[in-house]
């Protein structure tokens, strides 16, 4: 399920940057666009669009707002106050220690959830692992892709059951010759 919606997202991102890129940065209520710099969000600031972020950081301040979904490419999030969407990441690290009313996708970066932090959708993890403190909530799920459970006819499978993996193929043991190459030795 957070696949499908990191997928949406994506799509989403991409078909906007590409088509409607100069549209959106132009008026009010249009995504907000920001290549190369970082990006912060101040105290009793509310943003009511979404964000994307290339190459920067993202810092949401602990009384300010976005309301919509934020995507960062290379660059890593700092989310103190309230973001009131969808946060998708490529290629950099998630801390929160305020609140994040949608889903998180990782891909390529970890997610650091402080004490104070509360996420009310899943995180989805890949190439990256979380680091929960005591103390957060997350009131979805946390998966990452070996953690999700598969369906294999009719019953359902944990983490760490499924379907038998099957033997590795025997390997080839190379010639001593200098791998088969005449005329080079290697010794």
């Amino acid at each position: 399920m957070i696949a499908k919606k990191i997928s949406i997202i994506v799509t989403s991102l991409i078909i906007t940057l590409v088509f409607a890129s100069p549209a959106l940065a132009q008026g009010p209520g249009g995504a907000e666009v920001v290549f190369g710099n970082d990006l912060r969000v101040e105290n009793e600031t509310t943003l009511n669009r979404d964000v994307v972020v290339f190459g920067g950081r993202l810092i949401l301040d602990n009384t300010s707002k976005i309301k919509g979904d934020v995507a960062v490419f290379g660059g890593n999030v700092d989310i103190q106050g309230t973001l009131d969407g969808d946060l998708v990441v490529f290629g950099g690290n998630v801390n929160v220690t305020g609140t994040v009313d949608g889903d998180m996708g990782l891909v390529g970066g970890n997610a650091k959830l402080g004490e104070t932090a509360v996420v009310k959708g899943d995180i989805g993890l890949v190439g990256g692992q979380p680091e929960i403190a005591e103390g957060a909530v997350v009131e979805g799920e946390i998966r990452g892709p070996n953690r999700f459970d598969f369906e294999y006819g009719s019953g359902k499978h944990d983490d760490d059951e499924g379907p038998p993996v099957p033997p590795a193929p025997p390997m080839r043991d190379f010639p001593r010759d200098g791998f088969g190459v005449s005329g080079f030795s290697a010794g």
